[in-house]
């Protein structure tokens, strides 16, 4: 029984928090630096990260515009609603995930990371 207590605690003590790395710090890979962080935030933007390098992500002017195609939204993107052959123009210039878009008024599902 002592064995398994022992086992146990040796076990736990070898869980060490992961140190993570935010999208605001420069120590990341593709983080942008301070200066251009705050550039980013001067235009109203946020910097955000998926898989790839830090982008900014502005509001996109067109956001929630009817749409049935990427080209026609500043941002590349129309987001497919539950139902129509219509959509609206993404919020911000810089998406990320899983989402249903139009294209050419057809649904797609695309992942964007």
């Amino acid at each position: 029984m002592r064995v398994l207590i022992v086992t146990f605690f040796l076990a736990l003590s070898a869980c060490v928090p992961e140190t993570t790395t935010g999208v605001d710090s420069d120590a990341r890979p593709g983080a942008m630096n301070a200066q251009e962080r705050a550039e980013c935030q001067a235009k109203g933007g946020e910097v955000v990260q998926g898989l790839g390098p830090a982008v900014c992500a502005t509001p996109a002017p067109d956001a929630g515009k009817s749409c049935q195609s990427g080209s026609e939204c500043s941002g590349g993107l129309c987001l497919a609603k539950q139902e129509g052959p219509v959509g609206q123009c993404a919020p911000s210039s810089a998406t990320f995930g899983c989402m249903s878009v139009m294209e050419n008024g057809e649904k797609a599902m695309i992942c964007i990371d």
